[in-house]
């Protein structure tokens, strides 16, 4: 039968460098066949193949140990950000920002620094599609990503980062988070125009009825 073209996400190109490998120390060519033997993707020539997203792909990634499927979930959102233009990317940033986030405790600093932008990225395209749940998410791990270091490291990203997500928070119901992200920020020695967004937050969870301790 016909695939879908549903079910051809985007293209990967097979043409390898040696920068490509750095991340991992596996036989490239070995995972290609590994992958196409357990219905991971489909070659479509000897450079290109399409990696398949529907149940046949999650049956067979339940036949791979589960830590080895963290690790290659990783590697394999590497693989899409250095492969893929910035359309493509932009397209399919929740798969690609999804499966790079498995690959966050082995990054490096600017690795790591890269993938907080990317899922603030992913975050900022779910929210203004009003998938606030899905945003959240997103929100989350960037957060968790950056640390507290973030504001020191990138001060602007990360208000614009905490009050996204509490808007977010707020509008999932999830109150608790998102006072103390508002809270995080009010205590923080930054101009106040900086802080307009969360004080917006603050007046809409008033408003709905929900209290701030003064």
């Amino acid at each position: 039968s016909t695939k879908h073209d549903s079910q051809r996400e985007f293209p990967i190109n097979l043409t390898f460098t040696e920068v490509d490998m750095d991340e991992s120390s596996f036989d490239i060519d070995n995972v290609v066949e590994d992958f196409q033997d357990k219905g991971l993707w489909e070659r479509e020539t000897d450079d290109v193949c399409w990696f398949v997203h529907d149940q046949i792909q999650s049956a067979a990634l339940e036949l791979i140990p589960k830590e080895e499927q963290t690790r290659l979930k990783g590697i394999i959102g590497g693989i899409l950000l250095k492969k893929l233009d910035e359309a493509m990317i932009n397209e399919s940033i929740f798969v690609i920002v999804s499966l790079r986030n498995h690959a966050g405790p082995s990054l490096n600093e600017v690795e790591r620094f890269d993938l907080v932008k990317l899922n603030f990225r992913a975050g900022i395209k779910a929210s203004k599609n009003a998938a606030f749940n899905t945003a959240a998410v997103y929100f989350q791990a960037a957060r968790e990503l950056l640390g507290s270091q973030g504001w020191v490291i990138d001060p602007e990203l990360t208000i614009r980062l905490y009050s996204a997500e509490a808007h977010a928070r707020f509008v999932i119901g999830e109150l608790e988070i998102m006072e103390s992200l508002v809270d995080e920020i009010l205590s923080k020695d930054i101009p106040v125009e900086d802080k307009f967004q969360v004080y917006e937050t603050k007046i809409l969870a008033a408003m709905s009825g929900h209290r701030f301790d003064e």
